[in-house]
């Protein structure tokens, strides 16, 4: 088979020659033009190939030993390959430059890319553009959200009137440094656990206000719970973890869709996971706002060990598994409590709130 336009390299000069190429059952035939201007006729044995790699341009390189190493392009034919394969040398990728370089490795390497930007999209850009998109809304649209989704979540629940005036009492003599008004609801679950809804509604299972000590304990959890109201996390986490969902709602714009999907959704705010900065930032704002009311900040060491004692029961924790009381975190509390100076005054009305809730609490 007769292959033109070749370029033969003799092992001796940098430059390559122009050649014709002549392939045929007992080896090749390279016919070229020495850098003298005489004509030079080499055969080589397929035996003496070493190598044949696939070129960027749909070219082949075959490399051969004939006292120096020596090499031949010529064009990547099918006839070529096939004779190749057929005397045990079939074309390889010398590296994997040459392999992207190739038509195969470019839409390999189209479509590689064309996934990692759908992954990168799913994983990352989604819940960002979401958790953005979240951080713009209106106060009055999140608190108009978060009354719908609280509306949702109480239908399954009963509320401890007495508690919840109670409870009311006591945290109308905190000043919790917030735009958002808090409506605070206590409602009978054995649970462990406490959450807060988008816009300003907190809820508190009297499983977990049954537990608490002191009222200084009382003040962390509603001052932590606070905190993700003023930092909007409730609805940051939802929509992270729901982004999938409203991406093209984000995308349209629609208000309306959004509100739909997390209303829908109101359900996972009993098990809403935070992340590990948004714990901090409400631990950390639960003692500035215990610091600012004059009020002993190492209450909310108390409600950590508290919690973390409970992880070693039987009962249920719902509230362990979404606030995780880990050591790292009562340790990051601890800091932050050594970074403010406070002092510590009675406030008589928030006692009195606390002395009434501790009785109703005793008496059932």
């Amino acid at each position: 088979m007769y292959v033109p336009l070749c370029t033969f390299y003799d092992g001796k000069s940098a430059s390559g020659y122009g050649a014709d190429s002549e392939f045929s059952t007992s080896g090749i035939a390279i016919q070229y033009t020495s850098s003298d201007g005489e004509k030079q006729v080499i055969n080589i044995n397929y035996q003496a190939i070493t190598a044949v790699y696939i070129k960027p341009g749909k070219k082949l390189l075959i490399v051969f030993y004939n006292s120096t190493y020596q090499y031949l392009e010529v064009k990547d034919v099918p006839q070529v390959i096939s004779i190749l394969k057929m005397t045990g040398h079939s074309p390889t990728y010398h590296s994997i430059n040459d392999f992207i370089g190739s038509d195969k490795g470019k839409v390999i390497t189209i479509i590689g890319g064309a996934i990692a930007i759908v992954l990168a999209l799913y994983f990352y850009i989604i819940p960002f553009a979401a958790d953005t998109f979240a951080q713009k809304l209106p106060i009055e649209y999140e608190v108009d959200l978060g009354n719908k989704i609280y509306n949702q979540l109480i239908r399954q629940d009963s509320i401890d009137t007495l508690k919840t005036n109670l409870v009311k009492q006591f945290a109308k003599e905190i000043n919790f440094d917030t735009d958002y008004h808090l409506e605070i609801t206590v409602v009978h679950n054995k649970e462990l656990n406490a959450f807060a809804t988008p816009g300003g509604h907190i809820l508190v299972y009297d499983g977990l206000l049954n537990k608490l000590d002191t009222p200084e304990e009382l003040t962390g959890l509603l001052a932590h719970e606070a905190t993700h109201v003023r930092e909007r996390h409730s609805l940051r986490a939802m929509a992270s973890d729901l982004s999938r969902s409203i991406f093209l709602s984000v995308i349209l714009h629609d208000r309306s869709g959004i509100s739909s999907v997390l209303v829908q959704n109101a359900d996972m705010l009993n098990s809403l996971r935070y992340s590990r900065d948004m714990e901090r930032i409400a631990d950390k704002g639960a003692v500035e706002t215990m610091v600012r009311n004059n009020i002993d900040p190492h209450g909310m060491i108390q409600l950590l060990d508290l919690l973390k004692k409970q992880e070693k029961t039987g009962e249920s924790y719902t509230y362990l598994s979404t606030h995780p009381a880990t050591q790292e975190r009562i340790s990051d509390v601890k800091d932050i409590i050594q970074d403010n100076q406070f002092r510590v005054k009675d406030n008589p009305k928030r006692n009195s709130a606390w002395n009434e809730l501790k009785i109703s609490i005793s008496k059932k």
